[in-house]
């Protein structure tokens, strides 16, 4: 789930905690029915002390009220007594029933092109190798192979300070600000099998020339993926370097400008 929806991931996480805590009421096998209960009635969340009721939560997929998780679900509040099948109906729904047609609809697409069957003898994990080179693969992302990989245009050099930056940069991205960067850079979060070097066209690095009266610290990165092209601005440190790119990794996705 965490990998479809990481949001909605983080909040069944949120819920879960009243699930453990009931739990762990349960144990405590020296309470009588009525303690037990008033016990389960006093659960907070630990995070901000907040009860069931005060999430005023149905039983409707979050985000799209008008899909019950089960008949006549948006007349049914989430309690105390009913959380955990909560959280189980809306991971299934998210993971099974509300993607299932959509799902089939793509397996019987893809068999016209290339029958299924053939690709039982691969693990997941081979087949994401196969299709994309994993962003995990650390040595991709070395300052060694940065430098092998990425071409200078316009007066950049791998000596220039706006270069350097940029690949410390990269070299210090997890694996979730990879994604961003790739998506953003290049148009799609992995890359091909032989990491940058196998890009084509090759990434290149190009200055963005400040227009006056503005500076360079004042620009966003831009750039062209259609053609692994990055403009740089000559940002004048690397924390104004780092601000600017998480930025645009973040807010420049799926946006398309004239530059």
């Amino acid at each position: 789930l965490e990998a479809v929806d990481a949001q909605l991931a983080k909040s069944l996480r949120y819920l879960y905690r009243f699930v453990e805590a009931k739990n762990e009421i349960y144990t405590r096998v020296e309470l009588s029915p009525a303690q037990l209960q008033n016990e389960i009635d006093a659960i907070r969340n630990p995070d901000d002390q907040a009860a069931i009721a005060d999430l005023a939560l149905d039983f409707t997929l979050p985000g799209y009220p008008s899909v019950e998780l089960r008949q006549g679900g948006a007349e049914i509040p989430v309690t105390m007594s009913n959380i955990h099948s909560y959280i189980d109906l809306v991971a299934e729904w998210t993971l099974y029933s509300g993607v299932r047609a959509q799902v089939a609809a793509f397996c019987e697409g893809f068999d016209r092109v290339f029958s299924s069957t053939c690709l039982l003898m691969f693990t997941p994990t081979e087949l994401c190798n196969l299709i994309g080179q994993t962003v995990a693969d650390d040595a991709y992302w070395s300052g060694s192979a940065l430098r092998d990989s990425i071409k200078m245009e316009n007066g950049f050099s791998l000596e220039s300070p706006e270069v350097c930056m940029f690949i410390e940069f990269l070299e210090l991205l997890d694996q979730a600000e990879r994604r961003l960067f790739l998506q953003f850079v290049t148009g799609a979060p992995r890359l091909p099998l032989g990491g940058f070097h196998a890009l084509h066209p090759p990434l290149r690095l190009t200055p963005r020339q400040a227009v006056l009266p503005l500076k360079p610290d004042d620009y966003l990165p831009s750039v062209m993926t259609c053609m692994n092209l990055i403009k740089l601005p000559k940002y004048s440190s690397f924390k104004v370097l780092s601000q600017r790119w998480k930025q645009v990794m973040v807010e420049g996705q799926k946006s398309f400008h004239l530059s």
